[in-house]
């Protein structure tokens, strides 16, 4: 799990590099909840699978430093939320 913990931390330093470079503040903790959560799971798989788990975390890395992926807007790749908070769906009345 040495390769896994590896790409947690160079996923953790993405988040921080992006934070700091967009809004020049260090980033909140909630920001690495998402990749807390997914690392989380893949090192409780067993010993066997650890190659696949460090496979799929270092793909997750790969995804977000190529802009793919971000743990912070997950709705980054499907556009937009279809429903925006407060509003109502528009009706045909």
């Amino acid at each position: 799990m040495k390769g896994l913990t590896a790409a947690f931390i160079a996923e953790i330093g993405i988040i921080s590099w992006r934070d700091y470079s967009d809004y020049k503040l260090l980033p909140l903790p909630a920001d690495f909840a998402g990749a807390c959560v997914i690392f989380g799971l893949l090192g409780l798989l067993p010993d066997g699978a650890s190659g696949a788990a460090t496979a799929f975390g270092w793909a997750i890395v790969l995804a977000a430093f190529l802009n793919l992926w971000s743990p912070t807007s997950p709705t980054k790749l499907g556009g937009q939320a279809p429903v925006t908070a407060g509003t109502l769906p528009a009706t045909n009345t």
